[in-house]
């Protein structure tokens, strides 16, 4: 019987060690235990490979090309543009399944930037540098034409006269991630509008400026552009 506290006292003391044990091993491997398990649900959402995510973005780049194309025209003979650097007194696109611009743009054409980085596929970055030069090039034509001879409807009027955040936040985020990522053709006169718009809301338009100032940041926290 005198044995017994020492007996008692052993198994307690490996419970003890094998809990600790146990607990520790919980901690470490929880999450990638977590992680490796298998649904249990028709539909199995495993982590997507590089390769996968790659395939899937080709079919967004395939469909937007075909349901939005950037097809400019002349607003007045509604003939099409071929050249970007001829461009007509009053250049215009023909509506495709949805518009050129807007928040939801201005987030995928950043979004391909980074797929772009991500995947090493140059085919997305060339889809923001395509798109954001066409727009660009038609807007810089159509504010070089005096507001007194300008007739008709604005096609890039949230871009060049934000009303609006959602006119003027996202894309001008996209255009100053090109402008940084040297993507495309130069940007500043477009990320420079939302900062000096006279619009009744230019409160709810904030951007960076081309002169680094404004509450839009590098990952090193710089807002220079060159």
């Amino acid at each position: 019987m005198k044995t017994c506290p020492f007996y008692i006292g052993c198994i307690v003391a490996a419970c003890g060690l094998a809990l600790a044990s146990a607990n520790a091993q919980t901690a470490r491997t929880g999450g990638e235990i977590l992680r490796s398990l298998q649904p249990d649900y028709p539909v199995p959402y495993l982590p997507a490979s590089v390769p996968e995510i790659t395939a899937v973005l080709d079919r967004v780049v395939d469909y937007v090309d075909k349901a939005c194309p950037i097809h400019v025209v002349d607003a007045d003979t509604r003939e099409t543009v071929t050249d970007l650097a001829k461009l007509p007194k009053k250049p215009s696109f023909v509506p495709g399944d949805f518009s050129l611009v807007g928040y939801e743009w201005g987030v995928a054409y950043a979004g391909m930037l980074e797929a772009a980085d991500a995947t090493g596929d140059a085919r997305f970055k060339d889809f923001t540098a395509k798109r954001l030069d066409a727009l660009r090039l038609v807007a810089a034509q159509i504010q070089s034409v005096p507001a007194a001879e300008r007739s008709g409807p604005n096609p890039l009027r949230g871009l060049l006269a934000p009303a609006a955040l959602d006119d003027c936040g996202a894309m001008s985020a996209a255009f100053l991630k090109a402008q940084q990522a040297h993507v495309g053709g130069d940007y500043r006169s477009l990320i420079d509008i939302p900062s000096t718009t006279s619009a009744p809301n230019k409160s709810a338009c904030p951007t960076a400026r081309s002169d680094g100032t404004g509450p839009w940041r590098t990952a090193s926290g710089s807002t220079t552009i060159t």
